[in-house]
Parts: structure tokens; C-alpha cells; sequence
């Protein structure tokens, strides 16, 4: 499981709480973590929270619902080739549609579909933009840090299958930009991660 760093600032992770859905009461055992070296000059690619989770004690009711991604496939490293004739989009939990109710204990959350185009590539290395659609009129992006950014590919009525891009790092409303950390740097991470282990 991958996230920003910045999301968990200077909480313990072994206290974070990750479903497998929206709907799930369970919450996923952690076996193992590790934050990826940050190096000043380089932080974006820095920012990566890198969580073992343990699959076998999900319940059998609870599996259907997870949507894994295979980050090793190969069709993910096409999409940077058609960037300029993909759609993107992301799906993701802006703060804005979020409610803490401390009475009932509750949070109660909205997962919102952007869908957007290859803008370029951003001041730092390994980091892309896309301009996404903001038909809510969200006032900030606050929120969808982490969330999964994909591409598909339109050719002579075809669709291509979805590819996934990157980890959204940031993103302002007001610029309707967000900026995203490519897969391949995930990909490596994750290679690093499993190598040590």
C-alpha cells in the first residue's frame, strides 16, 4: 500500500486505521512500513509512505470489495508515450465533503471522479500535471493527496485499458492543476521495499 508521507506527518502509523472499501468495518493489520529516504533536494520523490498489509486475515466477506493494482504490469510505463491523446482522471476523497461527527463517532466521507488532461510535466523530477474538471466548484483539493491517477486511451472507437499513472502529491482548485508522482518511481520504491525485507 502506498500514500504520501505528508498525509501522515508526524503520526505513528501503527495508528492509522486503512479500509479496504468505503463500506468495510475492517481495517487492514499492518505488517511492516517504511517511509522512502527523503532527500532535501528531491522531496517529492521522497514522499512515499510504503505499508505491508496482511491479505490472508481479510474476511471472506470483505475481499470482494478490494480493488488491488498490479503496479509491475507493463501497460502502466505506456501511458507517458500517450500522454497527449489519453484522458486521465482520479478518484478521490476531498476534505471538503468530509464530516468528523466526534458524538456519534462517525466520518462521514464523498469520493468525487475528476477526469482531466496531460498538462506537462512539473518543476520536480519524476512529477507530471494534468488539468482536471472541477464541476462541484471545490475551493481546494485538500483531501485527494494519494489518490490514484489513470489514463485511457481513445483510438478509432476503441478504448485502451486503463493504465495507472501515479500517486496525486497536490493540487490547487484555483489553478484546476494536480500535480502527480509517476508509477515508475512507485514501482522502484516498491522493488526497494521488497528487496530489504
Amino acid at each position: 500500500m502506498l500514500l504520501p508521507k505528508h498525509v501522515v506527518r508526524g503520526w505513528p502509523v501503527d495508528k492509522l486505521r486503512i479500509y479496504p472499501s468505503s463500506d468495510s468495518q475492517y481495517a487492514f493489520r499492518f505488517l511492516d512500513w517504511r517511509f522512502v529516504k527523503t532527500t532535501p533536494e528531491d522531496e517529492d520523490t521522497s514522499d512515499i509512505l510504503i505499508i505491508k498489509v496482511d491479505l490472508n486475515n481479510v474476511p471472506a466477506a470483505e475481499r470482494k470489495d478490494i480493488q488491488l493494482l498490479n503496479l509491475n504490469n507493463y501497460e502502466n510505463l505506456v501511458w507517458y508515450d500517450e500522454r497527449h491523446d489519453s484522458q486521465f482522471f482520479l478518484c478521490g476523497f476531498p476534505m471538503a465533503l468530509s464530516e468528523v461527527n466526534y458524538l456519534t463517532l462517525e466520518i462521514k466521507t464523498s469520493q468525487l471522479f475528476f477526469e482531466g488532461v496531460y498538462k506537462g510535466e512539473s518543476p520536480s523530477p519524476w512529477c507530471h500535471m494534468i488539468e482536471v474538471n472541477n464541476p462541484l466548484g471545490l475551493e481546494n483539493f485538500n483531501g485527494l493527496s494519494g489518490s490514484p491517477v489513470f489514463s485511457h486511451r481513445n483510438e478509432n472507437g476503441a478504448g485502451s485499458p486503463g493504465r495507472f499513472c501515479g500517486m496525486v502529491l497536490r493540487g490547487t482548485a484555483s489553478s484546476g492543476y494536480i500535480h502527480f508522482l509517476a508509477v515508475e518511481v512507485l514501482m522502484k520504491a516498491l522493488a526497494e521495499f521488497e528487496e530489504t525485507e
